[in-house]
């Protein structure tokens, strides 16, 4: 058990290079989305619904 606690998998609090790599993890998505909604307003037909709901 000391073991899990020290590598901190059972305590829930992400250890610094966790958090880092999800910071770098949300950076890219937010990085892709604003490509492509970029690229999705440049190639949309004019009059027609960017965004498609379901």
């Amino acid at each position: 058990m000391e073991s899990i606690h020290e590598t901190s998998f059972a305590s829930g609090t992400p250890t610094e290079e966790e958090m880092k790599k999800v910071a770098k993890s949300e950076r890219l998505a937010v990085h892709i989305s604003n490509a492509t909604t970029k690229l999705e307003k440049r190639t949309a037909p004019i009059g027609f619904p960017r965004i498609m709901k379901l």
